[in-house]
């Protein structure tokens, strides 16, 4: 059985998870050839981070890929909205919701938002400094994939 040192590769993907979003399909990796972390919208948050750093301790990391995509549901909602729906769904918790950040971005943009994640990881400060970190954006409605950092 290969080592956990073995199993974990250098190549390292963060995307929404959107079922329509595969990573692994979308750049033809093979199953063990780059851990994928997803979440809603592909955002990097403080959870990112962990998981970089147990990567990291495990493995080298390599290249990091951040993914986003067209038609995504970030872009089709602000945080505002999302806390006023959940809000109305749960009036006794409406004071903490209040205050949560779910990182969409219907303001910004999917490619600025892009930026500014990919921006986000090259300034994590335990990021070695020859760990390249770019940005792709992937049309769901044709397969397109575009780096844009």
């Amino acid at each position: 059985m290969a080592s956990v040192e073995q199993r974990f590769q250098a190549l390292v993907e963060l995307a929404c998870c959107d079922s329509r979003v595969d990573p692994t399909a979308i750049f033809k990796i093979q199953l063990g050839e780059a851990t994928v972390l997803k979440n809603a919208g592909g955002r990097v948050t403080d959870d990112t981070f962990r998981s970089l750093g147990v990567v990291g301790s495990i493995s080298t990391l390599g290249l990091i890929v951040v993914l986003h995509h067209t038609d995504c549901g970030g872009l089709f909602r602000t945080d505002e909205d999302i806390r006023k729906i959940w809000s109305d769904r749960n009036p006794e918790h409406a004071q903490e919701i209040s205050t949560k950040a779910f990182g969409t971005y219907k303001d910004s943009g999917l490619e600025e938002c892009l930026r500014q994640d990919v921006a986000k990881v090259r300034g994590w400060p335990l990021l070695p400094k020859d760990v390249p970190v770019v940005g792709y954006s992937y049309e769901v409605e044709t397969g397109r994939v575009t780096q844009v950092v």
